[in-house]
């Protein structure tokens, strides 16, 4: 068996502080009913846990929806760099 957690926010977004240990990026709210969004990310899961879905297509599918100009700040030394590819083993690739 897998499990998996997720979290996705619905109802509202969180405020995620921009300083400090725990500091990231502002939190999304994904519109929509939560059991259609619980159903698709089970869907892509059965998927790939059925071999239906591959490292190439997930690679494919995300480089689709990143914001490429996006400036990511890297937490252990707070330099700003900006997303280059995904690579095949899942990291991602900055310059």
């Amino acid at each position: 068996a897998i499990y998996v957690g997720v979290g996705v926010n619905v109802a509202s977004a969180p405020a995620v502080p921009s300083a400090g240990p725990d500091r990231g990026r502002r939190a999304a709210k994904i519109p929509g009913d939560a059991f259609a969004i619980a159903q698709s990310i089970a869907d892509g899961l059965g998927a790939w846990s059925q071999d239906r879905d591959d490292a190439t297509s997930v690679i494919t599918d995300w480089s689709a929806r990143v914001d490429w100009a996006a400036d990511l700040e890297l937490r252990e030394t707070g330099e700003l760099v900006k997303p280059v590819r995904l690579l095949p083993d899942g990291r991602l690739k900055v310059k």
